[in-house]
C-alpha cells in the first residue's frame, strides 16, 4: 500500500443543491464530506483496494458522487517533486512527436477522410518510446551495467532513470498541442486556392503565432477560477489521467499490475476489433432494408438512428459523433438523449409541415439551395474580388437551407444563450467564491495544494504573451490584406474573452463544450457585411482565441492532476503551438503547390481533398456575404440570431423548479446540451446514438451505483484503452491504399466481389456528384470543344445503380420509390443541361442488362417513369441512347420474350432515339427502316475505321479482337488492335485473302 499523505484542508463546499462536476446523485444526507473527514480517512492511494475514504456508512464502497470524490478517489494525490521533467528524453520525444503530429495532422486535413492525431494515441506512443530510450541511452539511471555512467549533470539530463510521469505528461502536452491543424491554415489555404492571395511567409508565420498564442494569454489570466477549483473536473481528462497513474504509480502493487494488464488487453482487443466494422460488419446493415419504416427509424446513415446498434467504437467512443459514454456524467448524457428525441420529432414535424419550404430540399443537408431544390452557386453572387455584388444577388436571389439545417442553427444559438444563463444561475456564486479564495491565498483544491511546492507562472508572463500576440495580429491584419478593421479585431477578442468563462465552466463540469463559431460568424457578418475575407479573420480571432484558451486550460488542469510543474506546462504548451503552427504552414504550402487542381475539385480524389477548405470558405461566403440579409430582422431566418435571446430563458424554469421543488431533479438537466441537440442529427452518421446511450446508462448509472469498486478501478481505464486502440487503428488504416475506397447508393457489393463492400453515399455526397457531372460536361464542351456529352446511365454505373432497386435500397429522397430512384439521374441531367444546353446533352440507359449485378425484376415501371419525366422536362434533348436486352455488358446473352425496349420507343417518339447492342448491317438497316431509330456501333467501329463507308457500300466488315480492347496504355505495342486495322480501299488493293492472320488484321 502506498504511503499515506496528509490531505490539505479544503474550503467549505458549495451548496448541496448545486449539482457538481461529476455529481448526478444527491449529496449524503449527513451533509458535505468536509476536508477534515477526507484527510483523516486518506490511507493509501486511488489504485489500492478499498480504503476508508471509499467506504460508506454500511462499510461497503460508496459510489463516486461529487467533485471531491473525483479529486480524491479517482485521481492520485501522490507526487515526487524530485522527478525531473526537462530531460533529453522529454525534449527529444516532445519535439519529435510534435513534428510528427503536426505534419501528420496537416496531411490529414487535406485527406478525404477526417482523421485526427489524438492525445491518447500520442500518450501511448510516448510511453512506449520513452521506455525504449530509458533502456538505450547511457546515464546513471540506466539499469544495464554497460550503459551506466557517472552521476553528473549532463548524464542525469540524458537518462536520470526510469521514464517518469512528469516527462510523459510534458511530452504528451507538447506533441498534442502541435497535432491539430491551426485554424489560420484554413484561411491561408482558402486565400491561396480561391482568392489568389498568397501572403508572404513572414505575415503567415506571425499570423499563425499570434492567433495560436493569444488565447493562451487570456486563458492563463483566468486560471484561478477556470483551472484550480475542485469543481473544474473536465470529465474527458479522467481516462487520460488514470492511464498516467496506471503506467507510472504503484507499479509493485498487485492491483496496479492487474489494471495495467487490463488496459493492454483491451487496447489490443479493440485495435483488432476495429477492423471488423471497417470491412466485415457492413454486411449486417443489409438486414430488413425492404422495410421503409425500419430504415427511417433505425438506420444510422439514412435515418435518425433511433434504435440502431453500432459496433464501431469510432462512432460510439469519445472520438465519434457523441460524447464519451464511459466518462461523461449521466446528467449530461440524459440531457443529450432527451434533446435527441426532441430533435427527431422537430425534424419530422418541420418537414411534414413544409416549414421554410423544407419539402423542396433534402431531409438532411448542410448546403445552400435555390428555392427549386437545386444547389446554390455561391460564386454567382460575388464580383472579381470575391465581394458581394448586389446586382448579381438581385438576379440570383437569396439561398435556402434545408429545414433540418435551420433547426440545427437555432439549436446551436439556443445553446449559446442557455450556456450564459446556466452558468450564471447554477455556478455564479461558486465562481465568485473561488476568485475571493484565490485572492486571499486559501487552498480550495487538494491537487492545487500539492502544486504549491513548484514555482507558479507569474501573471505577467501570460499578459506579455497576450500583448505580443495582439501586436502581431494587429500588424498582420493590415499587411496581410485581411479586410478586417482594427476595431473588428478588438471586438473579436472581446467576444472570446467574455464567453470563455461560460464555455469552460460548462465544459469542465458537464463534459459538453459549447461552440460559438456560428455566433462569431453571424456577428462578423452584421458588423462587416458583404466581406467573406474579413469574416474569416473575424472568426479566427473571435472563435479560435477561445478555442486555444480552452486547450490551454484543459492542459493546465491535466498538469494539476498529474503534478507537472506549471512552468513546464507553460513551456511545452507554448512551444507545441509554435512548432505545430510553423510545420502546418510549411506542409500546407507544399500540398497546395503540388495538388492545387485536385484540391479545387469539389470531390477531390481518393487521396487528396479540399473539402475542409471548401467548407470553411463556403461558410465565410454564406455568412460574410449574405448573413446580414438572411438573418436580419424580418429576414427569412431571423429566428436564428433571435434564438440566442430565447436560449437565455431556457435554464430559468429548471432553476426555479429545483429551488421550490428540489426532489424533482431539475438540477440534473444540462440546458446547453438540451438546446444544442435540437440539431444533433442534422449531419453525420447517427448509428451511434442508441448504443452510446445504452453504454452511458450501464457505466454511469449501473456500474457507478451498484459496482462502485469496479467503476473506480477500471471504468476510466477501460475508456482510455478503447479510445486509444480505436485511434491507433485509423492511424494504420489511413496509410492503406485509398484506391480501394468504393461508394454506391447502398452498401451492396457486386455479386462477383462479395467481400468488397462499398460505402453508402451521403445526401451531401450525392449532391456533390451531381455537380461533378455538370463540371465534366463543361470541361468537355466549353474547354475541350466537344459538340456534346452523353451521360453514362447504363451497365451498372452510378446513374444506373440509383435507378435499379437491386442496387439502390435507400428510403430517403434518393430511394425507396420509383420517383426517388429516378431523382439522382434526373438531377444530373438537369445540371448538365443547365451548363451546356439540352441540344448538347444525351443519356444512355440499359433497362434490361444484368451487367455488374444489375437487372431489376420490373424495369418497365421504373424506366417508364424516368423516360417520361425526362421527355417532359427536356423535350429538346439531343437523343436518348438505349442498349438492347440481348447485351450483357461486353457479351451477348439470350433474352426472354418480354424483354424489349419497345415501351421506351413508344414513350420517346418522335424524339431522336439511338439503339445499340449486337447489331449487324442487316439488322441495323431493318431497325432503322421499321422504327426510325439511329443504330450505334462500338466494337465494329474499332475494327473498321471507315465503318460508315463499309455499311453504305456493303463492304465486308473486319472482325474485331476483344483481347486488345483494354490493354494498358503504357504497354509496348498498344497500337495493335486500335490503329492497325485496314481501310476499305486498302482491303481492295490487298485482296480479301490476305486480310486476316490469327484473327488479327495485318499492320499497315
Amino acid at each position: 500500500m502506498a504511503a499515506a499523505e496528509a490531505l490539505p484542508a479544503l474550503s467549505a463546499r458549495p451548496a448541496p443543491e448545486r449539482k457538481n462536476s461529476y455529481g448526478d446523485e444527491k449529496f449524503d444526507e449527513k451533509g458535505d464530506r468536509s476536508s477534515v473527514d477526507v484527510a483523516e480517512s486518506l490511507k493509501g492511494d486511488v489504485y489500492d483496494d478499498l480504503r476508508v475514504i471509499d467506504m460508506g456508512d454500511d462499510g461497503k464502497e460508496r459510489p463516486i458522487e461529487t467533485d471531491v470524490d473525483v479529486a480524491t478517489r479517482l485521481i492520485s494525490l501522490e507526487d515526487d517533486p524530485t522527478l525531473p521533467a526537462f530531460t533529453f528524453r522529454m525534449w527529444f520525444l516532445g519535439l519529435g512527436l510534435a513534428c510528427f503530429g503536426s505534419v501528420l495532422g496537416q496531411i490529414f486535413y487535406f485527406r478525404p477522410q477526417t482523421v485526427f492525431v489524438s492525445q491518447l494515441f500520442i500518450q501511448i506512443i510516448a510511453y512506449i518510446l520513452g521506455r525504449v530510450l530509458e533502456e538505450i541511452i547511457p546515464g546513471p539511471g540506466n539499469g544495464r551495467d554497460r550503459l551506466k555512467t557517472k552521476d553528473t549533470r549532463f548524464w542525469r539530463f540524458m537518462n536520470p532513470g526510469p521514464f517518469n510521469l512528469k516527462e510523459h505528461v510534458a511530452v504528451t502536452i507538447f506533441a498534442a498541442t502541435a497535432a491539430d491543424s491551426a485554424l489560420a491554415i484554413s484561411i491561408f489555404a482558402a486565400d491561396d486556392l480561391y482568392y489568389n492571395i498568397q501572403p508572404n511567409a513572414g505575415i503567415g508565420i506571425f499570423t499563425l503565432i499570434g492567433s495560436q498564442l493569444m488565447g493562451y494569454g487570456i486563458g492563463g489570466v483566468m486560471r484561478s477560477f477556470l483551472v484550480y477549483p475542485t469543481y473544474i473536473v473536465f470529465p474527458n481528462l479522467l481516462p487520460t489521467v488514470q492511464l498516467f497513474d496506471a503506467l507510472h504509480r504503484g507499479k509493485k502493487i498487485m492491483l496496479q499490475k492487474k489494471r495495467v494488464k487490463f488496459f493492454w488487453m483491451v487496447f489490443i482487443g479493440i485495435f483488432v476489433w476495429e477492423w471488423f466494422p471497417e470491412y466485415i460488419a457492413p454486411i449486417f446493415c443489409l438486414a430488413n432494408r425492404d422495410s421503409a419504416w425500419f430504415t427511417r427509424g433505425a438506420a444510422g446513415n439514412e435515418g435518425l438512428g433511433a434504435f440502431a446498434l453500432c459496433l464501431d467504437w469510432n462512432y460510439v467512443g469519445s472520438g465519434g459523433g457523441s460524447l464519451g459514454a464511459l466518462f461523461t456524467p449521466l446528467s449530461t448524457q440524459l440531457s443529450l438523449y432527451t434533446g435527441t428525441a426532441i430533435c427527431m420529432i422537430a425534424f419530422c414535424a418541420c418537414y411534414a409541415m413544409n416549414v421554410w419550404n423544407g419539402q423542396n430540399f433534402p431531409f438532411l443537408s448542410q448546403v445552400l439551395f435555390y428555392e427549386n431544390g437545386t444547389r446554390y452557386n455561391q460564386l454567382a453572387i460575388l464580383d472579381e474580388n470575391f465581394m458581394l455584388d448586389p446586382a448579381k444577388l438581385a438576379v440570383v436571389g437569396l439561398p435556402w437551407f434545408a429545414s433540418s439545417q435551420v433547426l440545427a442553427k437555432i439549436g446551436h444559438n439556443l445553446a449559446i444563450g442557455a450556456t450564459i444563463m446556466h452558468v450564471a444561475v447554477w455556478y455564479g456564486k461558486d465562481i465568485i467564491d473561488v476568485i475571493k479564495k484565490f485572492r486571499a491565498g486559501e487552498n480550495y483544491d487538494p491537487h492545487l495544494a500539492k502544486m504549491k511546492v513548484y514555482a507558479e507562472v507569474p501573471m505577467w508572463w501570460y499578459i506579455a504573451m497576450f500583448v505580443a500576440s495582439f501586436s502581431m495580429a494587429m500588424a498582420t491584419i493590415y499587411t496581410g490584406g485581411s479586410g478586417l478593421p482594427w476595431w473588428g479585431l478588438i471586438v473579436g477578442i472581446i467576444i472570446s474573452t467574455v464567453f470563455l468563462p461560460f464555455v469552460i465552466t460548462v465544459y469542465a463540469i458537464t463534459g459538453f463544450s459549447p461552440n460559438i463559431q456560428s455566433l462569431v460568424q453571424m456577428l462578423g457578418a452584421a458588423m462587416i457585411p458583404g466581406n467573406p475575407q474579413a469574416n474569416m479573420y473575424f472568426t479566427l480571432y473571435g472563435y479560435n482565441t477561445l478555442d486555444q484558451a480552452r486547450g490551454l486550460i484543459r492542459d493546465l488542469k491535466m498538469g494539476q492532476y498529474t503534478k507537472l510543474p506549471p512552468r513546464v506546462t507553460f513551456t511545452v504548451q507554448s512551444l507545441g503551438a509554435i512548432v505545430g503552427g510553423l510545420l502546418n504552414y510549411v506542409i500546407m504550402k507544399v500540398i497546395i503547390g503540388s495538388r492545387r487542381e485536385i484540391l479545387l475539385e469539389v470531390q477531390g480524389s481518393n487521396v487528396w481533398s479540399g473539402q475542409q477548405v471548401q467548407s470553411f470558405n463556403s461558410n465565410a461566403i454564406s455568412w460574410g456575404a449574405l448573413g446580414d440579409r438572411l438573418y436580419a430582422p424580418g429576414g427569412r431566418y431571423a429566428i436564428v440570431p433571435f434564438s440566442i435571446l430565447i436560449g437565455l430563458a431556457v435554464p430559468l424554469p429548471f432553476w426555479l423548479a429545483h429551488r421550490y421543488f428540489p426532489k424533482l431533479g431539475a438540477n440534473r438537466v444540462v440546458t446547453p446540451v438540451l438546446c444544442w441537440t435540437l440539431g444533433y442529427l442534422s449531419v453525420g452518421i447517427n448509428s451511434s446514438v442508441f448504443t452510446t446511450f445504452c453504454l452511458a446508462v450501464f457505466s454511469q448509472y449501473y456500474l457507478r451505483r451498484y459496482r462502485p469498486g469496479w467503476f473506480r478501478k477500471y471504468n476510466f481505464l477501460l475508456s482510455a484503452a478503447l479510445d486509444g486502440g480505436r485511434t491507433a487503428n485509423p492511424a494504420v488504416l489511413s496509410f492503406e491504399d485509398p484506391s480501394l475506397s468504393l461508394v454506391a447508393p447502398s452498401p451492396i457489393p457486386l455479386s462477383s466481389r462479395p467481400n468488397i463492400m462499398p460505402r453508402e453515399l451521403s445526401i451531401e455526397e450525392i449532391q456533390e456528384y451531381v455537380i461533378l457531372f455538370a463540371q465534366a460536361a463543361k470541361n468537355a464542351v466549353e474547354d475541350a470543344g466537344f459538340d456534346g456529352v452523353e451521360i453514362h446511365g447504363a451497365n451498372g454505373y452510378l446513374v444506373d445503380q440509383f435507378l435499379q432497386d437491386v442496387s439502390n435500397q435507400r428510403v430517403d429522397d434518393y430511394g425507396g420509390s420509383v420517383e426517388a430512384r429516378s431523382r439522382f439521374g434526373l438531377e444530373v441531367i438537369d445540371a448538365v443541361v443547365n451548363i451546356v444546353g439540352e441540344e448538347k446533352t444525351a443519356i444512355r440507359l440499359s433497362p434490361w442488362s444484368p451487367f455488374q449485378s444489375m437487372g431489376m425484376e420490373d424495369p418497365i415501371t421504373q424506366f417508364t417513369h424516368f423516360v417520361s419525366t425526362l421527355k417532359a422536362k427536356h423535350p429538346s434533348l439531343a437523343y436518348l441512347h438505349i442498349i438492347e436486352p440481348r447485351i450483357d455488358g461486353t457479351t451477348d446473352r439470350s433474352t426472354a420474350l418480354h424483354e424489349s425496349n419497345d415501351f421506351i420507343r413508344a414513350i420517346w417518339k418522335p424524339l431522336p432515339l439511338i439503339v445499340a447492342g449486337g447489331y449487324t448491317r442487316e439488322t441495323a438497316f431493318k431497325t432503322a427502316e421499321e422504327n426510325g431509330d439511329l443504330v450505334a456501333f462500338g466494337r465494329l467501329y474499332i475494327s473498321n475505321p471507315d465503318l460508315p463507308l463499309r455499311l453504305k457500300e456493303d463492304i465486308p466488315l473486319t472482325a474485331y479482337d476483344r483481347q486488345t480492347f483494354y490493354v494498358p496504355g503504357d504497354k509496348e505495342g498498344t497500337e495493335v488492335g486500335y490503329i492497325d486495322y485496314p481501310f476499305a480501299t486498302q482491303t481492295k488493293e490487298n485482296g480479301m485473302s490476305g486480310l486476316y492472320h490469327n484473327g488479327k488484321a495485318h499492320q499497315v
